[in-house]
């Protein structure tokens, strides 16, 4: 809350208009699908999940990721997080998955520890229809995925532009269809200079 004392005359409203800006700035093309669960891919560590998502054996997967692996309730899904252990990559994959699932070394996440999260990424969904899935991303007809790049400048301390250090970010969602319904969804995140 604002006091009068910690900002000139104005300067709540200011401040106020400022942060509304900010939170409703538009994200860069492909974010609004990099946080599953509330988990911001490149920025959640395995630690993370299993704070949110509960304990879960950990996995590795290729030379340098680590993966943790969920059984989630409803829909009934497998769910995994995989994080990079350099920092510059990251991924979460849901995949449908029928009554009886037979031994997947996932763990059941607790309907205590879910709440109201919802098994959704920036509007995705298990069950989507092909139609709806290439709607929400603007894609054409019969797409199954999009990969989302863009490069951000980078500052030296003193302000000056830093090309040779600049980032570049990509962002890949890529989707499986059984019967034209969304059976499996895979967001993937990495950056590099």
């Amino acid at each position: 809350m604002c006091s009068r004392r910690a900002l000139p005359a104005f300067g709540c409203s200011v401040f106020s208009i400022l942060a509304f800006a900010a939170l409703a700035a538009p994200l860069p093309p492909g974010e609004q699908f990099t946080s599953p669960l509330g988990l911001p891919l490149l920025e959640t560590t395995i630690a993370q999940v299993q704070a949110r998502l509960g304990p879960a054996p950990i996995t590795e997967q290729g030379h340098d990721q680590d993966v943790a692996c969920y059984l989630w309730p409803d829909p009934r899904a497998v769910v995994t997080f995989s994080v990079g252990r350099e920092g510059l990559d990251s991924g979460f994959t849901m995949r449908s998955v029928g009554g009886r699932v037979r031994r997947s070394g996932c763990v059941e996440v607790p309907r205590a520890l879910i709440g109201d999260l919802a098994l959704t990424v920036g509007g995705l969904r298990l069950g989507m229809t092909r139609e709806e899935f290439t709607a929400l991303l603007g894609l054409p007809a019969g797409a199954t995925g999009v990969t989302f790049s863009r490069e951000e400048p980078s500052r030296r301390p003193d302000g000056s532009s830093d090309p040779e250090n600049d980032v570049y970010t990509t962002v890949r969602v890529e989707a499986r269809f059984e019967k034209d319904r969304l059976v499996e969804l895979e967001v993937s995140k990495g950056a590099s200079t």
